[in-house]
């Protein structure tokens, strides 16, 4: 019995071992069978990290092409993603493709973009929306992809603690546009450069809001200012007067020497202009043919009659529009069209009406004994002139190459019951600083012309004398008031959107899919 026992108890301790050697190998199997486990979660949220970091960057890629115009840096084939570029790839991948320009923010987010749990993303975009700008018909991406006219393609990479995932997508868009703003008339009289007020000039204020010109409606806001800042970049002498602020350019001297005051002249004050003026370019409405693109002359008789006599209604384009002497009569006499003419001659003794609407010509010249009577109620429109001054076409109205708006001889009319409202007639001078013989134009006021009118002539000199009358503002490269003409500067322009502005577009992004996840 005991030796049977022995053996029974040898026996299980045996067994005993056994079984604990197994448990032993299942304990550590387990276990590194756990850990594998916890890496592979690890390894798993990593990638999960990467894959969203990569589609925040997809996203706001595609929010950008959503809001972009020419101010964004996406590059719209060699547009605005870099100076010169002629690439259309975009990249703030730090291993920047080959001859793409580099990407450093989107949306006002740096790229590349970090997150606090250490992931970020970098994106490439081809863009080839707009292929006619000079891209050619197809792009390719970095990684081989063709981008077919009208596409974007967007690349994204996200990465997390050494885990990296790709996302792609082909997003057919319309490029965005961006905009250009109004003329803003804050001045009586603003320049480029020089402004010179001599011989007894006043200039001052009134409100057209308020009424007429004249007894309470009489200011000191007749503001003038250049952008120059040189030694006599203005001059007032022979006793002018410049009821208002005398603005001269960054740089300058709110005194002499970069205002000239001489012979008894005076100003309210003075003051440096913190920034240049903006003098932003105006085009004349989209649709209107160029002048000089029609040979249709139009000759306007003694008899009150026009040969052709003018269509109305939409975009009419005719060549020269001449008035000759004793004629008397309307041009778009209330009903709004457009007209394109290439020069208009408003000739000796003539009295042409100009109804509200939009008048595109090369220029326009009213010799002596001549009136122009603009008839525009602000109920019904504004009558604008937008003169391209464009002399390798041929010489003007006035019979040059120099003065594409010569106003020197005849009169101008523009009241509204009684009242000089001047944003209802507006001269836009679409010339350029070489349009005039290689050089600059002049647009001349100096017959004594007494009207109420905004003229924006950014890039031509404008001449005042022999007396007269501007109720308005004038805008030019320099100004000579040289003949005590009066310049009545109406407040309420500060106040009236004025010129052909135009709004931004957004760009329009078809549907699309992300796709290739690596």
């Amino acid at each position: 019995m005991t030796r049977d026992y022995r053996k029974k108890r040898g026996l299980a301790l045996a067994m005993v071992l056994v079984i604990l050697f197994v448990l032993s190998v299942l304990g550590f199997a387990l276990g590194a069978r756990g850990t594998v486990g916890l890496q592979q979660v690890y390894i798993s949220r990593q990638q999960t990290m990467a894959y969203y970091a990569a589609q925040s960057g997809i996203m706001l890629a595609i929010e950008a092409e959503q809001q972009s115009d020419a101010n964004l840096p996406i590059n719209y084939c060699g547009g605005s993603g870099g100076s010169g570029a002629s690439t259309n790839i975009v990249s703030s991948d730090s291993s920047l493709p080959a001859g793409a320009v580099r990407l450093s923010s989107l949306q006002g987010i740096t790229l590349p973009a970090t997150f606090p749990n250490n992931s970020s993303y970098s994106i490439t975009i081809t863009d080839n929306s707009a292929p006619s700008s000079g891209c050619g018909t197809n792009a390719t991406a970095p990684d081989g992809t063709l981008v077919p006219p009208g596409k974007v393609y967007i690349t994204s990479k996200g990465t997390s603690q050494g885990r990296t995932k790709v996302s792609n997508v082909m997003v057919p868009v319309t490029p965005g546009t961006s905009g250009t703003p109004s003329v803003d008339f804050n001045y009586g009289a603003f320049a480029a450069s020089t402004i010179t007020v001599s011989n007894g000039a006043s200039i001052n204020s009134y409100n057209s809001a308020n009424g007429a010109y004249g007894g309470s409606n009489v200011g000191t806001k007749g503001n003038i200012g250049s952008n120059a800042d040189a030694n006599a970049t203005i001059s007032i002498s022979g006793g002018s007067t410049i009821s208002g602020t005398v603005n001269v350019g960054p740089g300058g001297t709110a005194g002499s020497p970069t205002i000239s005051n001489i012979g008894g002249s005076s100003y309210s004050s003075a003051a440096v202009l913190s920034s240049s003026v903006s003098m932003p370019t105006v085009t004349a409405p989209s649709g209107m043919s160029s002048p000089g693109s029609s040979s249709t002359t139009v000759t306007c008789n003694w008899s009150n009659t026009c040969s052709p006599a003018l269509a109305t209604g939409g975009d009419q384009n005719y060549g020269n529009l001449t008035t000759n002497g004793g004629f008397i009569g309307s041009i778009n006499a209330g009903n709004n069209t457009n007209y394109t003419f290439n020069n208009v001659q408003i000739g000796n003794g003539s009295t042409v009406t100009f109804g509200c609407g939009n008048y595109y010509m090369n220029s326009i010249n009213v010799n002596g004994g001549s009136t122009v009577i603009i008839n525009c109620p602000s109920s019904s429109g504004t009558a604008k002139f937008y003169v391209a001054g464009n002399s390798s076409s041929g010489n003007f109205a006035d019979g040059a190459k120099t003065t594409p708006v010569d106003f020197s001889n005849g009169a101008i009319t523009n009241t509204q019951g009684g009242v000089q409202v001047p944003s209802q007639f507006q001269i836009y001078d679409l010339s350029t600083a070489t349009s005039c013989n290689g050089g600059r134009c002049n647009d001349d006021f100096a017959g004594g012309t007494s009207t109420a009118l905004v003229l924006y002539a950014p890039n031509s000199n404008i001449t005042l004398s022999n007396g007269g009358t501007i109720y308005g503002s004038l805008i030019g490269n320099s100004i000579t008031d040289s003949g005590g003409t009066t310049i009545h500067y109406d407040q309420s322009l500060s106040s009236i959107p004025i010129g052909q502005a135009s709004s931004s577009t957004p760009a329009v992004v078809g549907n699309f899919t992300v796709w290739n996840f690596q």
